[in-house]
């Protein structure tokens, strides 16, 4: 995230210079102002290009978190599944064992 934000701000910053470069030269009132007007312009610019940028790595690790969670479901309840097949075979081979025995008599 952190790379993209500084990609899209180095491509903001050299629009924004390139726009003052339209302004008029000089120390003027009306070199100030627009060169004000433009850097208020691209900074609200900014500001949103950031946000849907944090707005999309947001989701993306709102998602990991989700599908996180999902995984350790399902893995909590084959752990269950296997304990259970496990206590059941553990019965079965019990039964097997007395069952050889009653046979062997």
């Amino acid at each position: 995230m952190l790379s993209e934000i500084e990609g899209a701000e180095d491509t903001n910053r050299a629009a924004m210079w390139e726009a003052f470069g339209r302004c008029p030269t000089g120390a003027g009132t009306d070199a100030a102002a627009c060169r004000k007007k433009e850097q208020t312009r691209f900074e609200a610019m900014w500001e949103q290009q950031k946000r849907v940028i944090q707005d999309k790595y947001r989701k993306m690790l709102d998602n990991e978190a989700r599908e996180r969670e999902r995984l350790a479901g399902q893995i909590r309840a084959r752990t269950k599944e296997l304990l259970d097949t496990n206590q059941l075979l553990l019965k079965v081979q019990k039964e097997l064992i007395s069952y050889k025995k009653g046979v062997a008599l």
